[in-house]
């Protein structure tokens, strides 16, 4: 679905970039640039942990686990449109696309132990190029065919749980008609939310502008 916005907000964006390439790689403390990493797809498809640590992938540990996947948001790979959070109080809520979040049953909240995530069923974590892989909870030398990567970032998700986006590398041209001037504003702040009722809300270099759903056309 594509939605336009309707009324005007007395600005025109000039340029608008985003962040940087999730492929690009950094020197290693040697001051040489590693390997390059695998396909996605390579590391989707092996099947056992002998293949995955073949192509250069890491164990977590309990602390790495805490602070690489505890938090953030997940989302199936590749290309699923679902959505998963582990929270640090040991639950996890899931959601799917245009779905609501639903926390996971209170009697299986998720540990930590032996070097494995339990939810009651155990399995070890591996991480590489971004992408999390889960050991079979029933045979440790193969993989589930579960994989995640941090992301679920899409505009219309962020929107859905009232996020606000702020976009970055931004400017503007502020528009005087009646003298006929047209000031740029560079950088300039640009943001949006959506709220409880479904209106979205534009903030742009401090003037703010609330698009009620009768000021939308939506398409699809």
């Amino acid at each position: 679905m594509r939605t336009t916005l309707m009324t005007p907000i007395l600005f025109a964006l000039a340029a608008c970039g985003g962040g940087s390439d999730g492929n690009l790689t950094a020197k290693n403390d040697g001051g040489t640039m590693p390997e390059d990493l695998p396909d996605r797809e390579v590391i989707y498809a092996v099947g056992t942990v002998a293949e995955l640590e073949a192509l250069g992938a890491r164990r977590l540990t309990e602390d790495e686990f805490s602070s690489e996947v505890v938090g953030k948001r997940l989302r199936a790979a590749p290309g699923g449109g679902f959505v998963w959070k582990i929270n640090e109080d040991g639950t996890s809520i899931t959601r799917s696309a245009g779905e609501e979040w639903r926390v996971s049953d209170p009697g299986t909240r998720w540990t930590f132990e032996n070097g494995q995530y339990c939810r009651p069923s155990c399995s070890a974590v591996y991480e590489l190029d971004g992408v999390f892989r889960f050991t079979d909870s029933d045979d440790p030398e193969s993989l589930s065919g579960w994989a995640v990567e941090e992301g679920g970032w899409e505009v219309g998700e962020l929107f859905y749980d009232e996020e606000t986006l702020r976009a970055r590398h931004v400017a503007a041209a502020r528009l005087d008609h009646q003298r006929g001037k047209t000031e740029i504003i560079d950088p300039v702040d640009f943001s949006m939310r959506r709220t409880e009722e479904g209106e979205y809300v534009v903030t742009l270099d401090g003037f703010q502008h609330t698009f009620t759903r009768d000021q939308r056309t939506e398409h699809g």
